[in-house]
C-alpha cells in the first residue's frame, strides 16, 4: 500500500492513523512480528494439542464356575461351558482431533486467528482502495 499510494494526497496521514490502530491490535502486532521473523530469522512452527478418544466395545463369552465345598472342608471347582456362546466382537472407534496453536496466543487455534487476521487485512485494503483510487 505504501509504495502504491505514497504519492496520493491524504494517504500518508490515513496510513499513519492505521499504523497506530494496527499497533494497538494484539493480533495485528502478533502477525506482523511473525511475518518479520519468517522473513528474517526462521520458519514459524505452531504447536499442536492432540486429543485421541478410543472407544472399545467387547462382547466376551461368559464362563461359569461352580465351587463345591464339602463337609470335610475339601473344595472342588468346576468350569462349565455355557449353553449358548455369543461370538466375541470387537468394535473399535478411534477419534483424533488436532488443534494447532501459537505458543504466544494459546487461547485460539491457528485457523481461527488467521481468519480473523485476514478479515482485518481485507478491511484495511478495501478502505484504502475506496479512499485513494478513482
Amino acid at each position: 500500500m505504501q509504495s502504491e499510494f505514497d504519492k496520493v494526497s491524504g494517504f500518508k496521514d490515513w496510513y499513519a492513523e492505521k499504523q497506530a490502530e494496527m499497533q494497538s491490535d494484539e493480533a495485528m502486532r502478533f502477525f506482523n512480528k511473525k511475518r518479520v521473523a519468517t522473513i528474517h530469522q526462521k520458519t514459524i512452527k505452531p504447536l499442536a494439542h492432540v486429543k485421541v478418544n478410543i472407544a472399545v466395545n467387547l462382547t466376551i463369552t461368559p464362563s461359569i464356575s461352580i465351587v463345591i465345598i464339602r463337609n470335610d472342608g475339601t473344595v472342588e471347582k468346576r468350569e462349565l461351558e455355557p449353553t449358548s456362546q455369543p461370538a466375541a466382537a470387537i468394535d473399535n472407534n478411534v477419534e483424533t482431533e488436532w488443534r494447532w496453536y501459537f505458543n504466544d496466543l494459546p487461547d485460539k487455534d491457528v485457523v481461527t486467528l488467521c481468519k480473523e487476521y485476514f478479515a482485518k487485512l481485507e478491511n484495511l485494503v478495501t478502505e484504502c482502495e475506496s479512499n485513494f483510487t478513482s
